[in-house]
């Protein structure tokens, strides 16, 4: 377990390519934070360590998935209106997690249980604690 404290969106993404650094193909991040913590801000600073353009990385809200090319693929779901595995299924998630990319995962806790259908994943657990600050737990 890794704790960082940021304050502001460029230190959030700072964060996030030092987290990268830990990470390799095949593995799925389990995003959980409420609305405006902060999780676009982690993915930008995740996809620009592996060379993706940082300013091309946007919330997936209405696409559900976005695909990031750089070194390692940089797949970014938004579970937000997905409740439940069929949807999942339907939708080809299963496709891409433990393939060559790394599958970052927003609102991961709208689906019950979903680490027990990944087999290499951590959680990352991000609370709003001021205006500007946040607090980032890596659970791994």
């Amino acid at each position: 377990m890794m704790t960082f404290m940021s304050s502001s969106p460029e230190e959030t993404m700072d964060i996030g390519r030092q987290i990268a650094s830990y990470l390799k193909a095949g593995k799925s991040l389990l995003f959980r934070g409420e609305m405006g913590a902060g999780k676009t801000h982690l993915t930008k600073g995740i996809a620009s360590y592996f060379g993706a353009d940082a300013n091309d990385v946007a919330s997936p809200t209405f696409a559900i998935v976005n695909e990031y090319e750089a070194r390692t693929p940089i797949y970014h779901f938004d579970l937000f209106r997905i409740t439940n595995l069929q949807d999942l299924y339907a939708m080809g998630f299963f496709d891409y997690v433990g393939q060559d990319g790394i599958c970052i995962i927003e609102w991961s806790e709208n689906i019950d249980d979903l680490q027990s259908y990944l087999e290499d994943y951590c959680v990352v657990e991000i609370d709003k604690t001021g205006d500007s600050t946040r607090t980032i737990v890596l659970i791994d």
